[in-house]
């Protein structure tokens, strides 16, 4: 079921069906020596998962994420994260906008109810009208750095760098190579590259539109917009490949967001870069740093 969902792509719905086809195979051969089962048996039938997200949390596969409300008003569109009481899995967020725009709360409605089987029976919670997905950018700059390989080349770009414009001032081939991170310092005063064994990268951010049913004059008008993270201290044959560039989030459509609206959906990633750059966040392990590393 992991193979089939992180390298053949196929969608939940399909990986529920060979579940439950895998569950209904296994009753039937367990079946072939009585017509009743045993209890243990009858576990056996009841551990295999009903859904591939439980396999997905047992391989810890799908990355952390952070789901927000935004304000449906098209002229505000703030975000307003979850919270959570005791150790209840269900977010709880607040039920109008709280955005201030010209002196006044826009106090518009943000939730809908949304009815869910329960072991009562069922039960209604309150679910986001307009959700925005939040992906880590911590948990993803953990991942890229276990990755054979990946860590050294973004340690030795710093070197690289300087070493070329040593033997070929004046020429430029790469942004490392530009005056903003030839002179770029870090919070301690030092160049950022300089460090007592940390891990020091830079990243570039895009925020991009587009429409997903394609640019055609005569089609629906949609927009959704990107938020990518590309690490610049990947050298350029790697930096742009899909699989290593970050997608922090999907700014929903199906209009493009006004540009006063846009820092609503960057303030979680500035969030996490001002904790990553005034404290750093120490990894418990990567490729070259088997003991951990501060980042």
């Amino acid at each position: 079921m992991v193979v089939l969902r992180t390298i053949f792509g196929v969608s939940r719905e399909g990986c529920i069906f060979v579940l439950g086809f895998l569950s209904y195979f296994a009753q039937i051969c367990l079946m072939r020596g009585s017509p009743k089962l045993s209890y243990q048996e009858q576990c056996v039938l009841a551990s295999i998962p009903k859904d591939p997200r439980t396999i997905d949390d047992s391989f810890n596969i799908e990355p952390e994420t952070t789901i927000y409300a935004i304000c449906p008003e098209p002229s505000c569109h703030a975000t307003h994260a979850p919270k959570f009481q005791d150790n209840s899995p269900i977010p709880i967020y607040p039920s109008k906008c709280r955005h201030r725009r010209g002196g006044k709360r826009c106090k518009t409605i943000l939730l809908r109810p949304r009815v869910v089987p329960s072991k009562l029976g069922s039960a209604t919670i309150y679910t986001p009208i307009k959700p925005f997905v939040y992906f880590s950018p911590v948990e993803w700059l953990g991942r890229l750095l276990s990755r054979p390989g990946l860590e050294a080349e973004m340690d030795r770009s710093w070197t690289d760098a300087h070493h070329f414009r040593k033997s070929n001032p004046g020429l430029m081939t790469d942004i490392l190579d530009g005056d903003l991170l030839r002179n770029f310092k870090g919070p301690d005063g030092k160049h950022f590259s300089i460090s007592d064994g940390e891990g020091r990268y830079t990243f570039s951010l895009s925020v991009d539109f587009f429409n997903p049913l394609g640019n055609k004059q005569a089609g629906k008008k949609i927009s959704v917009g990107l938020i990518t993270l590309v690490c610049l201290n990947l050298p350029p044959h790697l930096r742009y490949r899909s699989e290593n560039m970050f997608l922090a989030g999907i700014i929903p459509g199906p209009s493009e967001s006004p540009s006063t609206a846009i820092n609503h959906f960057l303030r979680p990633i500035v969030d996490d870069f001002i904790t990553m750059w005034s404290h750093g966040i120490r990894y418990s392990h990567t490729d070259g740093h088997r003991s951990g590393r501060l980042v």
